[in-house]
């Protein structure tokens, strides 16, 4: 039987790049894109609404509105692989503020992003629905396949292939969604020592998540790959260095997305 695809898309963690390499792996994985900043997480009677709103077999979802806290399975017949990435705390904190200043036109400083707790401990508070680090533990321990990190991606990505259970699965890229060093305007190394405090602080309880990951989780993929993981990774880059997307399946994804965004808040399957 095939799984169902359960993609929890943090925000500045290799999401968008993700995103692609599932559109060029499985015709009917569909990325759900809110509308707004502050979107709810999708419940699973949006999850039943959207899958039988598409007309199609959908093979899975990912997207920022993707939690694994909400029981999917209760509306899914297909077993669900739930897996996700994240990065380092300070970096995707600090990447997040940059996106919303560059990409997003949010006109942000420091001091007042510094001051919204709805972004203090957010990969913890993406995995447990709140800043609780035993429950997102437990979520991941029990109920997440899969949890990758953004400084290994190739590597993480050779992994993931693996649990997927099939020679097929393309995970050439190229990357997506990346600010150009000089339009970055914020970097950890430069703040100075308060604001720097700051930062760790609001971002405590997700260094303690990510720690146990790479000491606890992240070791056992690595102890379970069948084959030689090292020479992999260098295959895979070396076959990986001048990928390019096709650029017709991405305006078909785009075309796709666009039509699902007009689906989903039109028939308001998301309000």
């Amino acid at each position: 039987m095939n799984q169902f695809i359960c993609f929890i898309h943090i925000e500045k963690c290799a999401g968008t790049t993700m995103h692609h390499i599932l559109h060029q792996n499985f015709l009917n994985y569909f990325a759900l894109s809110p509308d707004r900043i502050d979107y709810p997480d999708m419940t699973k009677e949006q999850l039943a609404k959207f899958v039988k709103a598409c007309k199609v077999t959908v093979r899975g979802v990912g997207g920022h509105m993707v939690v694994p806290y909400v029981d999917y399975q209760e509306v899914i017949s297909e077993p669900i692989f739930h897996f996700t990435f994240l990065r380092e705390p300070t970096k995707r904190y600090i990447s997040y503020l940059n996106h919303r200043i560059n990409r997003m036109n949010f006109d942000w400083t420091f001091e007042e992003y510094i001051e919204k707790e709805q972004f203090f401990n957010f990969q913890t508070k993406k995995i447990a629905g709140e800043v609780n680090l035993q429950k997102a533990i437990d979520i991941i321990e029990s109920k997440v396949d899969f949890v990758g990190f953004m400084n290994k991606f190739d590597e993480s990505l050779l992994l993931l292939k693996s649990f997927f259970k099939q020679d097929a699965f393309n995970i050439n890229y190229e990357k997506s969604n990346v600010l150009v060093v000089k339009k970055i305007k914020y970097d950890f190394r430069e703040l100075n020592k308060i604001q720097q405090n700051q930062v760790l602080e609001r971002n405590a309880v997700d260094q303690e998540l990510y720690d146990y990951v790479e000491k606890n989780i992240y070791p056992k993929y690595k102890s379970s790959y069948n084959g030689d993981l090292e020479k992999d990774l260098e295959s895979h880059l070396l076959s990986n260095k001048n990928h390019k997307f096709s650029k017709v399946r991405l305006n078909i994804d785009k075309a796709k997305n666009y039509t699902i965004r007009k689906l989903i808040f039109k028939k308001e399957i998301f309000h």
